[in-house]
This record gives structure tokens, sequence and C-alpha cells, in this order.
């Protein structure tokens, strides 16, 4: 059954606020980052992040410090020991009073205190000047792009937002439609506007690098990839529009998606800090469109990046404010370990509806049980919407998170303003690893996810096939070098410190990376796939085991598992042929950067529209 659009039409408040809460909210407590050496048999040596000097504590209450891992009240604190120890109600008593020994002693931190610290505003810090820039990706989809302008023409901003085309398409009459669909699109935009195709874009680049004495060779290689290899160049234009809009704030969307927002019915702007974000996914009737199912939001999309985008964490909390709600009821030590120097936000992203963009359904089958829950109690026919390749996924309230799990399949808000380094230009997973970049060498970047979805509706609908679920695939074509690389990237533990200190490290590690011999790179790949493919199947087994499911769909989750566990026959040479790809992008990388660091410095003391060919 579905219902009338016109029922559920609404706005949503941009104005930053926390969570909906009830009733009055009891004192709230929680334990910094400690890290605990043992003294002997009874007690510990308890080092409190950036508090000195440590402390000795008993281990019973290491143990219980440990535990108040989230800002919970006391009594939330004693429900959660008892679960998580096993310990019987009868130690309520017990528990409390140590509870109330580490609030005396300092150990945990009260909410104010919290919020204080966190909203202390940077010193200097910059307001970010107007939002100017949209860029748009485009690759042979001429009605895709044609459509998307159209959206874009009735969400025009206040301000001249001016709007870039980037065509890598490399079909001749791909690129003639594009233009044109740019120059009735132009007649009518009230900003600039500019349109780039593959050979405007290498002139350019031969322009930047004459003007900034960069190496024009691997400034192409960096942003446009190698011409030898046919693999898509879907981060070239990601790449071009960062020195486009060097030391700006841009927003990016691709050609296939549409600036019309819808969201979910339990949607709002309530704000939420958090360590991890945490995407709703909702099942999408094939036979209906989604406008009958989804509620319209009456928000523009450019203007909600915009509102957040840049913006510091102490801004944020100061605007939510204190006595709003929940702002910091998700929030947790490590993230709080994250989250220390100058936080701001760098990327905003926003849900999707229809095609979520993912070239694999694995991830679909490791979704929290409750999101599967509707197609338990069904029959086989619902596996049609497992398959169709359109769902509603999108967050509950305004998100902001260390997680960088970017993927840029509608709007994405980028700030520039600080050097970003580029991405794969080949190959899949350049979102990805373009936000693990910016990640490791900004160690204090927020992301927002907004409770917006985008629809994401390609010309020709993609659909799953019953092969999807286990293909045989060698390990070098199963594991995408950029998503490797990037996880490994992750995995590397650096203090905070000045982004050049943190780029110099990230350079020297990848030219370690690319001399490694193949015993090493082997060692590497294999600890790396067997701890990604264990985590992969405990997250399935998860949630299967919470899942009441029929045999049909059981059989779904066994054949996935099935897949991920399947013996590769070639493995050893697979393996190297992965490590060595990973190794040959890092040895061509790591040199690059010094050519990179030269054009975008050159490119931001200088509005580049009038620098183009």
């Amino acid at each position: 059954m579905t219902k009338d659009t016109n029922e559920f039409e609404f706005s949503l408040d941009m104005t930053p606020q926390a969570a909906p809460v009830s009733g009055t909210r009891p004192d709230r407590w929680m334990a910094p980052p400690f890290k605990a050496h043992t003294l002997n048999a009874d007690a510990a040596w308890v080092q409190m992040e950036a508090r000195y000097p440590a402390k000795s504590l008993n281990l019973q209450l290491v143990q219980i410090l440990s535990l108040c891992n989230g800002l919970r009240s006391i009594d939330q604190h004693i429900k959660h020991i008892i679960n998580a120890s096993g310990l019987s109600p009868q130690q309520t008593p017990a528990i409390r009073e140590a509870l109330e020994h580490l609030v005396d002693q300092g150990f945990l931190i009260h909410e104010t205190e919290l919020m204080s610290t966190l909203g202390t505003p940077p010193e200097a810090a910059a307001k970010p000047s107007p939002l100017t820039h949209c860029f748009i990706r485009t690759a042979d989809r001429p009605s895709d792009l044609a459509q998307l302008l159209a959206s874009l023409q009735s969400k025009a901003p206040r301000q001249a937002l001016s709007v870039w085309v980037l065509d890598d398409s490399r079909e001749k009459d791909s690129q003639t439609q594009n233009q044109e669909a740019f120059d009735r699109f132009n007649e009518h935009w009230s900003g600039p506007c500019h349109y780039l195709n593959r050979e405007a874009r290498a002139a350019l680049i031969d322009h930047i690098a004459e003007g900034s004495g960069a190496d024009p060779k691997a400034l192409h290689w960096l942003i446009e990839g190698d011409p030898k290899n046919p693999s898509p160049t879907y981060g070239a234009s990601l790449n071009t529009a960062l020195l486009l809009a060097a030391g700006q704030r841009f927003l990016m969307l691709d050609d296939d998606a549409t600036l019309d927002p819808f969201v979910l019915e339990e949607a709002h702007f309530g704000v939420q800090l958090r360590p991890k974000r945490e995407l709703k996914t909702q099942f999408v009737d094939p036979d209906q469109p989604e406008t009958n199912q989804f509620p319209k939001s009456t928000a523009n999309p450019l203007a909600s990046h915009d509102q957040w985008l840049g913006q510091s964490l102490a801004d944020i909390i100061q605007s939510a404010g204190e006595t709003k709600g929940d702002l910091l009821a998700r929030t947790d030590a490590h993230m709080l370990h994250q989250i220390k120097g100058r936080p701001r936000v760098r990327l905003t992203s926003n849900g999707t509806l229809g095609d979520p963009g993912t070239s694999s359904m694995t991830w679909l089958f490791s979704q929290p049980a409750k999101e599967l829950h509707a197609v338990c109690h069904q029959d086989p026919a619902w596996a049609e919407r497992l398959f169709n390749r359109r769902f509603a996924r999108g967050s509950l309230g305004v998100q902001v998170t260390t997680d960088f799990s970017l993927m840029t399949t509608t709007l994405t808000g980028i700030d520039n303003r600080e050097m970003l380094l580029p991405t794969s230009a080949q190959g899949r997973n350049e979102d990805l690893f373009f936000a693990v970049l910016m990640r490791f060498v900004y160690p204090d970047s927020l992301t927002v996810n907004l409770p917006l979805m985008l629809p994401h509706r390609p010309t020709d609908p993609r659909r799953w096939s019953d092969q999807d679920l286990d293909p045989e695939r060698p390990i070098d074509r199963g594991y995408n070098h950029m998503m490797v690389l990037g996880d490994l990237i992750e995995s590397l533990e650096l203090p905070q410190g000045d982004h050049r200190s943190r780029i110099a490290f990230l350079v020297a590690w990848l030219e370690h990376l690319a001399g490694l011999d193949d015993q090493a790179i082997r060692e590497l790949m294999v600890n790396y796939i067997s701890e990604l493919q264990g985590e992969q199947v405990r997250a399935i087994n998860e949630t299967a085991s919470h899942l009441d499911a029929p045999d049909w769909l059981k059989t779904l989750f066994g054949r996935v598992i099935g897949h991920l566990l399947q013996e590769d026959m070639d493995a050893e040479a697979n393996l190297l042929t992965l490590g060595h790809s990973i190794q040959g992008f890092a040895g061509q990388y790591a040199p690059a950067l010094s050519e990179w660091t030269k054009a975008w410095r050159w490119c931001c003391q200088r509005d580049m529209a009038g620098e183009l060919p």
C-alpha cells in the first residue's frame, strides 16, 4: 500500500538543534580516553588522556571505568555494566558506590564539562566565505546531465553560484550533446557557468604546470591517470575540481542525480555527535514511484550543505546548545580522542533514493537485522526488492561524525580551504580513497551526514543478478586496490601535527610500501584479506542470527558467506597481482605529491575562471 505524497510533504527546520528527547534528563557522565598499566594483582596505574599525574586504581574499578564508554546517567551506567559483565542485579548498590567513587576522584567527566571542552572555539577561527562553486561530473550520459541541469535551475541559491560542468565523455556525440545542454542551461542561470571537456582539461593542466613550475607529466598522471590504461577515470573530475576551487569550499555531484530531496518519515534536523554514521535502509516498491512512498522535503540541498560545510565543532555545539537534547548521547571515548585539535566539518553528504551506487550487493546482508526484517515474513517474490537496486538510504538526523565512509553518489560538500590530496584518477573507490586521505592529513576532520535523500536514477536502470550473490572472482579482482590501500592508510598511527609533516610521513610510507619485496607484499595482502573476510562474515552472521529468516532468504545468506570464503585456486599469483597494483600506484603517487603541492598553491592565489584555456 502506498501513500499519497501530498499527505506528507514538509519542510525541515535547518537550524541546528539536538535530537528530540522527552522528559527531564538526569546528570550524565562518561570516561574520557585513558590507558591502564597493571601494577600488581590488585591495582593498575591509570593515565587519563592529557591529565597528569596518573592515579592508582583498583582493578575492579578499572574494569567498571572501561565500561563507562558512553554518556549515561548513573542508573544507565549501572544497567549497562550489569548487562555487559553478566552480573546479578543484586550488585547494583556496590556498582553505584563504585561509580560515585569514580566521579569523586575525577575519573568520569560530567556532560557540562565535556560540552565546555568541545565547545571552545579555536583561536582566530576563520568563518567560511560564501560557497560559490558547484561542480558536475558527467561522462557519456547527456540525457542525465540535461535532467540534472533542469533540477539545478530550480534550486538557484541567493548568491551567484558558479556552475562547472566537467565532461569526462570519450564519445564525441556525448560531448556535443552535453555542450548543447550546458548552453541551454547557461542562458537562464544567474551565475557564471563553465564547461570543460577532456581536451580543455588537458590544456588547463599544462597551463597550471607552466604557471606553478610543476612537472606536467606528473600532474597529468595525478589528475587524469595513465593514458594507456583504458579503465574509467572516475577521479579525474574530482581532482580537477580540487585545483579549480583551491582555497575554497565547493559542492560536487554526479550527472545521474537530481536535487529534489526526500526524507525518511522519521527524519528530523536534530544534531548528534557520533563516532559512526548510521544510515537507515528501507526497501522501495519497484512497482510504485518513490514520490508515493517517501515524504518530499522543501529544503534546498545546496543551502543545506552550505550551512554545515566548514563549521567548527565549537560552532555546532554552541548553536545546538547544551539544553536542547542529546547532542552528545552517542559520543564515546574513542571519538573524544579523535577530535582533539581544531575539529571542523570538511565533508558533507546526504542519503540516496534509488540506486545505492554500490557495485556489490554484499553490503546489504550485513545491514542491521531491523532493516531486513521486512523481508523475513514475505514470500520469495520479495527477493525482487533485493535485486532491483532501489533503496531509500538516509540518516534520521544531522550526524556529525569522524566516519569518512564517503560515497559521492549524489551531492557532496568539500572544504578545500586547506590543501587536500588528489584521489586515484582511475578505477573505483576513488571517493573512499579521497576521504581516507583527508582524514589522515587532517585527523581532526569531521563529516556531516544530512537527513536528505537525493534521487539517484540512472537512465539505464541497473539490476543485480543472481550471479552477484556468488560471483567467481579471483582475489585481485574481488578486492579493489584503492579500497585496500585506503584501509592500510587508515591503520597507520601517527600523533596529530602539522599537515605538512603528516604528508611527508605518508609519502615516506608509500615509498616504503612500493619497495617491499614479493614475500613482504604477499604477507601484507594475506593478513589484510583474512582480517577483512573475517569481519565481513562476522557482520553477516550477526545479521542472520537476529533474523527469523524464511528458507529462501537463509539460502541467500549462505551463498554470500560461501562467496566470501571461497578458495581462489590461483591465490598465490593473484595475491601478488593485487599487491603489485597497489605498489605501482604508491610508487608513482608518492613522488608526484610535491608537484601537486606546487599546483594547488598556485591555483589558490588566483581566480581559476580567468585561467581557462
